[in-house]
């Protein structure tokens, strides 16, 4: 008898085109839940992105615990692990108006007295929310 390992990246690669029987046995292995075709059902931790994404789950000590980098560069860097893993690989391209994209716009307003928030998108839906006016 010899023994077949399979990394987790390669187990998802080849349970998309497996028979149903070797899924079966890949879901035996991992879990259904493992195979599920929602991102969001197998990003539970930050733990969960830096295996999605390839790289060490130890990664995450070594960026909280870098001293040459201020607090809000440190969770930069995981909110980007954490924006690539839930993107499941996607990237926008910035050239390409016509893909569409979410971005955050602050305008100010004078009859509002502050800022005024507003989360858009190429296709012009979105949410808005005007901050208070700060005194």
């Amino acid at each position: 008898m010899k023994t077949l390992q399979i990394d987790e990246k390669n187990a998802r690669a080849l349970y998309k085109g497996a028979s149903k029987e070797f899924k079966a046995t890949l879901e035996d292995t991992f879990g259904k839940e493992f195979f599920s075709g929602n991102i969001t059902d197998r990003i539970k931790t930050l733990d969960d992105v830096f295996i999605e994404n390839g790289r060490d789950p130890e990664e995450i000590t070594a960026i909280l615990e870098n001293s040459d980098l201020e607090e809000d560069e440190k969770y930069y860097k995981i909110l980007k692990h954490i924006t690539r893993a839930l993107n499941e690989g996607w990237e926008p391209d910035w050239a390409d108006s016509s893909q569409g994209k979410y971005y955050p716009w602050l305008e100010f307003s004078r009859s509002a007295s502050g800022f005024f928030f507003s989360i858009t998108s190429f296709y012009a839906y979105g949410y808005d929310y005007r901050l208070p006016a700060l005194l």
